[in-house]
């Protein structure tokens, strides 16, 4: 018998050598139990990004890795959620990237007053080279970003009166998110800024310890203040912003094969939060039209707010970057002349 192989059979036996490589190059996935926390109630968009990403993962891994989603504010707020994933007893949170300019103050950059004018504009900033840098930089805190997901465009809702010029803001006591660029704004319009904890929100309004707050459409929504707010004014004043995060203890527990399941999850998770947010602002709109008295604020009483908010965003540019800033602002211009 020859001791020649034929072509097909050298073809297989390298076939097979190759598939023994491989196979033993691959990590084994194995079992994980993860915690991912966050505020919004479950009918928010959010929350469906937050399951969507736990379902790919489960899918991903065989059944082995498991993410379980508390939603609702019911493992702490987002500055305790922040501190667990430090340690590790968090592995998982969605929350505004403001809420990260305690770490790095370059993220105060995406909380500038009518920084965004549409959704294909925050998706080339988040995706861009911008929100790659910023990712990087909170590595060192203990955090990982993995994608970035959102909230939405905000509107000003409140059980005192509508607001359709800035003399309507002044005395209104509206709740915010401690972040210090979103405080200041809110006071420059002569409203009250008072800092309060998302989960407390519709107790507080519900005992007028403040009069409303600002809000994107699936929020106001899914927390059901229509029911104590009657009037909604379409400001579309500030874009929040929100980030997959991961401790990066927890991160670094993993082995090369599950880390790249979490990225691909979180991946598929903030584009199914987008789409999810972005049809929901439509539907929700539609709602809301039906339970609150809704009006659109002027433009010429919208060009005075954008003008208050300039010494604000004046004020924090030192913090934020002037750099970091210009590369936003570059980019924005680079996409808006090209519609013209």
């Amino acid at each position: 018998m020859s001791m020649r192989l034929s072509s097909v059979a050298r073809a297989a036996i390298v076939v097979g050598l190759l598939a023994g490589v491989s196979s033993a190059g691959a990590e084994e996935i194995r079992s994980h139990n993860f915690r991912f926390a966050l505020q919004p109630a479950r009918e928010s968009a959010q929350v469906m990004g937050a399951q969507r990403f736990a379902d790919v993962v489960r899918d991903k891994s065989g059944g082995k890795m498991i993410v379980k989603v508390f939603d609702g504010g019911q493992l702490g707020t987002d500055t305790s959620s922040l501190t667990a994933m430090q340690v590790g007893t968090i592995d998982f949170s969605l929350l505004g990237t403001g809420n990260l300019t305690g770490y790095d103050k370059g993220y105060m950059v995406f909380d500038i007053p009518f920084l965004f004018d549409s959704y294909e504009e925050v998706d080339a900033v988040a995706d861009g080279p911008v929100g790659d840098k910023l990712k990087e930089r909170v590595i060192p805190k203990g955090l990982r970003i993995l994608s970035y997901a959102e909230l939405g465009f905000r509107h000003i809702h409140n059980s005192k009166r509508p607001v359709k010029t800035l003399d309507d803001l002044k005395g209104l006591k509206l709740r915010v998110i401690p972040w210090p660029m979103y405080v200041e704004f809110i006071n420059a319009t002569g409203a009250n800024a008072l800092p309060l904890a998302f989960t407390e929100l519709y107790t507080a309004m519900e005992q007028k310890a403040v009069d409303g707050a600002t809000n994107p459409f699936d929020n106001i929504t899914a927390t059901k203040f229509y029911e104590i707010n009657k009037y909604l004014s379409l400001s579309r004043h500030m874009y929040t912003m929100m980030a997959f995060i991961m401790s990066n203890k927890s991160w670094q527990k993993l082995n090369p094969d599950e880390q790249a399941i979490i990225m691909a999850a979180a991946k598929e998770g903030s584009a199914h939060e987008r789409k999810m947010s972005r049809q929901k602002a439509e539907k929700d709109f539609e709602f809301l039209k039906s339970k609150m008295e809704v009006n659109q604020i002027p433009a010429a009483e919208v060009a005075k707010l954008r003008e208050i908010a300039k010494p604000v965003v004046a004020k924090f540019a030192k913090d934020i970057g002037p750099d970091l800033i210009k590369s936003v602002e570059d980019q924005l211009s680079a996409m808006r002349a090209k519609k013209k």
